[in-house]
Formats: structure tokens, sequence, C-alpha cells
């Protein structure tokens, strides 16, 4: 990277860091992240098989088919490398971002390979992507989109390499088509987006004929169906993407809904994109200011085409009600890159003013790097602390030192219906949990008492749970 360049990269790589690290290295998880973790995690204990996962005992029995299985095979290889501690899910996910970072990147010098001034500028879409708000949110969450992305962005790279070079472009479809099963088999249809790659680049650029423009797409499908009828030969592999298939895709479009409108993660994906658009809007402005003229007509066709593929990753979702932020997550790379590519020109321009300035340059490496240090001093401050679920985990941490390793323990049904409590039970101590009340152990919350001279309360210095050993119950408000 040229000097010029260098004080915008230790920028990005501060902004990157402090908006996923210090929320990342505290204890506690969004509910979704912590319950994948716990999946993985008892993967790698030998609770579980790859196509058969299992969450708790007790709880989404007999399996979990909630999600394809091989994210849950991943991570459950760094648990297997890395141990049990809470920071291996972590640093997993923090890999994630990484090599998405990476990723965009390497797709960015792919766009420009023949303009060297904005190849240079590849810091500049992976600084726009790290701002999103739910962007910087997944990757401190363990999200499962984090890894799909990893496989959708490589595909990406692969097939518009294949479209830019002849030599071995048959064989570069063929790698694309695998990463786009990855993608599928990390978390569904929604990693099927980029077979739609080959026919957008040509509606934009129209440099395929027809022909081929079919028989390239067909071999991205050719190869990721190719793929899923190998391993559907497997029995155990069948059953588990069927049942998830009927259970999961078809359920959640049939009848799970958690949004009043279709629409919702359209205009959800507006208010994400905010801070990109006026930072954007902030760039051009000055640019006006400086008289700085650019043509963005030049790069019309480049700011459409990553918009529609954008929009490719994002609409399919709207056709169930069943929609949260975090499913753009996949797009958000896309969006980036093409709002990246309106303001480069500028911005290039931009850079070189101010690197007419002789001391701007020194002066911007010492105080980016002051920065960092910074960032990195702050990130550190933050490990144990607490960043959701304070009191729970505290609780539970106290709780599950009392109970043997594996048990299985009743509770009343209000703490059953929280999914964070099985979770850290299952994460920290592999303890299942049960409505049933002929086990060894109970938990109740603070305000239920026990009328029964059976029970004994275990003293502990928790302040939401209680814990009682032997025998029933009699739960009174």
């Amino acid at each position: 990277m040229r000097n010029k360049e260098l004080p915008f990269w230790i920028l990005t790589i501060s902004v990157f860091i402090v908006l996923i690290v210090p929320e990342l290295v505290k204890d506690g998880m969004f509910m979704d992240g912590l319950l994948y973790t716990t999946v993985s995690k008892n993967l790698a204990d030998g609770f579980g098989c790859f196509w058969f996962p299992r969450y708790t005992e007790t709880f989404h029995l007999p399996f979990f088919h909630e999600q394809p299985p091989l994210v849950f095979g991943i991570q459950a290889l760094f648990f297997k490398i890395f141990g049990n501690s809470i920071y291996v899910e972590r640093f997993y996910s923090l890999l994630t971002a990484s090599i998405t970072f990476f990723l965009i990147t390497i797709l960015w010098k792919e766009i420009f390979y023949s303009k060297k001034k904005l190849k240079q500028m590849s810091w500049l879409p992976a600084f726009l992507w790290v701002i999103i708000p739910v962007c910087f949110w997944a990757y401190s969450n363990n999200i499962q989109e984090n890894t799909m992305g990893i496989f959708t962005l490589s595909s990406t790279i692969i097939i518009l390499k294949a479209l830019r070079i002849n030599k071995y472009r048959i064989i570069y479809l063929m790698l694309g088509g695998v990463f786009i099963f990855l993608a599928s088999l990390s978390k569904g249809f929604p990693g099927l987006f980029p077979l739609s790659i080959i026919i957008i680049h040509q509606l934009i650029f129209k440099k395929l004929s027809f022909s081929k423009t079919i028989l390239y797409s067909l071999i991205l499908v050719a190869v990721t169906v190719i793929i899923y009828l190998i391993i559907l030969i497997n029995d155990n592999a069948y059953l588990s993407l069927t049942t998830y298939l009927n259970e999961r895709v078809l359920n959640s479009i049939n009848s799970v809904s958690n949004v009043n409108s279709r629409l919702y993660l359209l205009f959800r994906l507006f208010t994400e994109m905010i801070p990109v658009l006026i930072l954007c809007l902030i760039i051009l402005l000055i640019g006006k200011y400086k008289s700085i003229k650019t043509k963005i007509s030049s790069n019309k066709k480049m700011i459409f085409f990553f918009l529609l593929i954008g929009f490719s990753a994002s609409l399919p979702l709207l056709i169930t009600l069943e929609q949260r932020g975090f499913y753009l997550v996949t797009s958000l790379p896309f969006f980036a890159i093409a709002f990246a590519i309106i303001i480069a020109p500028t911005l290039v321009k931009l850079i070189n003013q101010m690197n007419e300035i002789s001391s701007f340059t020194k002066t911007a490496n010492i105080i980016t790097v002051l920065i960092l240090v910074f960032v990195l001093t702050f990130s550190t401050l933050q490990i144990g602390k607490y960043s959701r679920d304070k009191q729970i985990l505290q609780d539970i941490y106290l709780i599950g030192t009392k109970i043997p390793t594996g048990e299985t323990i009743s509770t009343e049904p209000d703490i059953w219906h929280k999914y964070n409590v099985h979770s850290y039970f299952m994460r920290h101590f592999k303890i299942s949990l049960t409505t049933g009340f002929n086990t060894e152990y109970f938990i109740t919350n603070k305000n239920y008492k026990i009328h029964s001279d059976d029970y004994k309360k275990i003293v502990l210095e928790t302040e939401m749970f209680d814990l009682y050993k032997k025998s029933k119950l009699n739960f009174s408000k």
C-alpha cells in the first residue's frame, strides 16, 4: 500500500476493532448466537453428531434442525482445538469478521484490477461495511450469517474472476458453485443468491452471448445440485436436510411471523444504511465545495451491478413474515461496495489534495496510530465485563458449581421459556432443564416459594434464582 493510504488503513482497522471487539470480549451473548454456540460446543463434546446436532437433553427434542449443520460443524472444530473457554466462540466470530473484511478488499481489487488509484483504496468499502450497525452487531454475537457471508463473498470473487479471464473459466465457475453449496449448507436458501450473479452481470454489462450466460449459470447450478445429490445418498444427510426443509423452511413461510409487513426488511435495510448514506453525502458535498469534478457515469454500471447483487441477497427474504435485521448481513458487503464506488473518485482527489500539505501524511499517521492504541487498550479493558444477562450469568455460575455436570434439573414455567437460561446452563455446565418435578435439583425465581419441609434451599449469594435439592415441588407465588 502506498504511504498516503496508510493512515486510512489504520483508521479503518481501528474502527473495525472498536465496533466489534469490545462487545465481543464481554460475557453474555444474543439469544441466537448463544444457541448456535451451545449446539456447536455440544457437537464438539460428542453430544449429537454432524447431521443430528443437539441443543439440550430436554429442549428442541430430539435434534436441532433449525438450521443446516455446516456452521455447527466448523465451530465445533474450534472447540475441539481451543477448548471450552467463552473466548473460543468469540475468536471464531472475530475471525469470520476479519476474513469478511479481507474478502471485501479482495473483491474491490478484482473490480478495479486495471485502475491503480482506485484499486489502492480497498480500505474504503471495508470501512463503509463495518459502520453499518447491524453488521458490527452481528459479528459481536456469533450469527450464522457471519460464516455464510464468507462463502457468498468467496463465490462472488471467483465468479467475477471467471468472467474476466478466459483461461480456466470453467474451473473457476465450478469452484464458485462449491462455495455456493457451502453457503447454502450454512443457512439454507439465502445462501443461493450468487447463482444469479452471471445473469445480473449480463443484464448490466452485456459482455456475454445469451448461450454463454445460460451455460455459465447452469454450471453454478449444476455443481450445487450435484453435490447435494451426492450427499443426499447418505440416509442421515437426507433425513436431516428434509427435516430442516419441512419443519423450519416451509413452517416459517406458512406460519411463523414476527413482523407485521413483508416490507419490514426493506425498511430495515434503508435504516441500517443511514450511516453510509450520511458519510457519502458529506464526502460528495466536500468534493463539490472543493470544486472537485468526477465522472460517476464511468462507474455507473458497476454501481448498479453491486446494488442488484445486494438486492438479490436481501429481497428474497421478504417471502416470509419471519424477518430479523441480521438476515441482511450477507447482502451488506455489496451495498457497501456500491456506495464506495460512488464516492471513491471524489475521495481519491480529496486525499491527493490533503497529501499536497507536506506535514499531512506524517501527522495523520501519528494520529491514527494513537487512535489504534487507544482502541486496543479500551477493548482489552472490556474483558471480564458483561454485555448482557449479568445477573443471570452470575447466578448460573454459582448454581452450576453445586450441580453435577450433565445433570437434568427441574424448573418452573417462567424459567423454562427463557432460551438464554437453557443455553447458559448447557453451554457452561452441560445442565439441561425440565418442567417435570422428579429430579434431585430444581431452580426457581426468587418470587416463588415452596411449601414443603422435604426441600432444602442451598444457600447461595444469588440475585435472581434459588436452588433447592431433593424430592417434590409445590409452587405458589
